[in-house]
């Protein structure tokens, strides 16, 4: 493993830079800042490298574009609550709102903002594994989480581990929110890539919030079926209600 000093934050914390390498020629780098993966080196057929993961080349640009969530891990709610708020146990929890009338991501002073402990190095599995403590009432949850997240660098993959504990039911609902390229940066869309999903069903959202609608549809017979290979770009095109929302 490979440490070096990313940049320092706005507020003057150093924050670094952990880079494993396997013996097929990937490259994984990732940061205790927001725990990103920053970089992803792969190398092609011809042996060309490219970096697969899109962010941005210094810290300044995590911290002032965090609104893209670049290879960061969110939490500790992914996605959408509708009109920012949930009940559990009986107890109705107020989140903020940041887009729109729903909380997304986990609202303002995001995982991703934050500084991560390194908690574990194993150089020999080429993993690190981060830690982070959010306290109770953090960004309106309830309970003290303790989370942890593995990166861990295989042979031909990489692999992400989450692992919470909690003083008291809460939502644990992570996730990391890389865009993955195949061509590397700059290089065009991704409509050529050839995708499979082990997955048979899907859950519609709702036009005017992008929140789930509550329904589990079957993709057979519709865009969304990638059971079996193809481009991604294959039937972007056609007239179905899911596609005719990706300007949102």
């Amino acid at each position: 493993m490979e440490k070096t000093i990313f940049g320092n934050t706005e507020n003057g914390k150093t924050v670094f830079l952990y880079t494993f390498k396997n013996e097929q020629g990937m490259e994984m780098t990732v940061s205790d800042f927001g725990a990103t993966l920053t970089n992803l080196w792969v190398t092609d057929k011809d042996g060309k490298a490219r970096d697969i993961v899109l962010g941005f080349p210094s810290l300044k640009g995590y911290e002032i574009n965090n609104e893209f969530f670049f290879g960061a891990t969110v939490g500790r709610n992914a996605n959408r609550v509708e009109n920012a708020a949930f009940e559990l146990n009986g107890v109705r929890y107020k989140l903020n709102k940041n887009e729109g009338n729903n909380n997304l991501h986990s609202g303002p002073d995001g995982y991703q903002l934050r500084i991560w402990e390194v908690r574990a190095v194993n150089e020999l599995e080429h993993s690190i594994t981060f830690a982070l403590d959010s306290v109770d009432g953090d960004q309106g949850f309830s309970g003290e989480l303790n989370l942890e997240v593995t990166y861990q660098l295989q042979e031909d993959a990489i692999s992400i581990t989450y692992r919470g504990n909690a003083d008291q039911d809460t939502i644990f609902n992570p996730t990391n929110h890389s865009y993955f390229n195949l061509n590397g940066h700059q290089n065009g869309d991704v409509l050529d890539h050839v995708l499979q999903l082990n997955a048979s069903k899907y859950t519609p959202i709702k036009a005017e919030s992008s929140i789930p609608t509550g329904e589990i549809l079957t993709v057979e017979d519709t865009p969304m079926d990638f059971r079996s290979s193809k481009r991604i770009g294959k039937d972007i095109q056609k007239n179905f209600s899911q596609l005719n929302l990706n300007d949102l």
